[in-house]
C-alpha cells in the first residue's frame, strides 16, 4: 500500500512540474526595452483575475475553482466533483477492507454583495473518519445532513451582519467535508465537533 501511494505521489509531482514548466517553453526576453516597459504598464493596468470566493472555506493551499457569475455578477456558482477508493489491512471488524464511492458531487450558489446575501450548498457527500466503519455516500446523505447540508441568509450593514440558517461550525481545525481538508480521512477529534449549527449568528467587525 505504501509503495502504491509513493508511486502515485511521484506521478502527481512529475505532472505538476511538467505543467509548471510548459508556459516557459518558447518564451524569449523582448529585445526592445520600450516594448518591455509598455508590456509591464499594460500588465499593471489589467483588471485583476477573478478569485475564489471565501465559501466554502478551504485549508491552504486548497481552494475552490473560480466561480461563474450570473446576472451581471449578482450570483456566483461553483462546485466540486470527486471520488475515492482505498483498501486497508487493519479495518474494523465487520467492515469491508475495500471501498469506493463518490466523495463529493456538490454545487455552491451564493450572493456576496449588497445588504442581503445568501449561501446554498447542496448535493452528494461522504464523511470518512478514522475509527468508524465506512458509510456509503447514499446512506451518509440519508442519515446525516440531507441533500442540502449548509445554507444561510446573511443581512449585512457596515461592519455588522446577521446570518440565519444551517451554518458551518466555528470550532475545530478540520472542516466538515473531505474536499475542504488536506487529509481526506479526518482524525478522531473531528467526531466531537458540531459540524453544522442551525440558528442565528451575529457578527460585528472592528477595524
Amino acid at each position: 500500500m505504501k509503495e502504491i501511494t509513493l508511486r502515485i505521489r511521484l506521478l502527481f509531482s512529475f505532472l505538476f512540474l511538467a505543467l509548471v514548466a510548459l508556459p516557459s517553453f518558447g518564451q524569449n526576453a523582448p529585445s526592445d526595452p520600450k516594448s518591455a516597459t509598455a508590456d509591464n504598464a499594460a500588465a499593471q493596468t489589467k483588471a485583476a483575475d477573478p478569485q475564489p470566493l471565501p465559501m466554502p472555506s478551504m485549508s491552504g493551499p486548497l481552494q475552490t475553482a473560480v466561480p461563474h457569475d450570473f446576472e451581471g455578477g449578482k450570483f456566483a456558482v461553483t462546485g466540486i466533483l470527486s471520488g475515492m477508493a482505498w483498501t486497508e489491512g487493519n479495518h474494523i471488524s465487520g467492515d469491508s477492507s475495500t471501498h469506493y464511492d463518490v466523495s463529493n458531487a456538490q454545487i455552491f450558489v451564493q450572493k456576496t454583495s449588497g445588504w442581503w446575501q445568501f449561501y446554498l450548498q447542496g448535493g452528494a457527500y461522504n464523511l470518512p473518519a478514522i475509527g468508524v466503519p465506512f458509510l456509503s455516500t447514499v446512506d451518509t446523505i440519508k442519515n446525516i445532513y440531507g441533500p442540502f447540508p449548509q445554507g444561510y441568509l446573511r443581512l449585512a450593514k457596515g461592519n455588522f451582519n446577521v446570518q440565519v440558517g444551517a451554518l458551518p461550525t466555528l470550532i475545530g481545525a478540520e472542516y466538515t467535508f473531505s474536499f475542504q481538508n488536506m487529509n481526506i480521512e479526518r482524525g478522531l477529534l473531528w467526531n466531537q465537533e458540531n459540524a453544522v449549527n442551525r440558528g442565528i449568528q451575529l457578527n460585528e467587525a472592528y477595524k
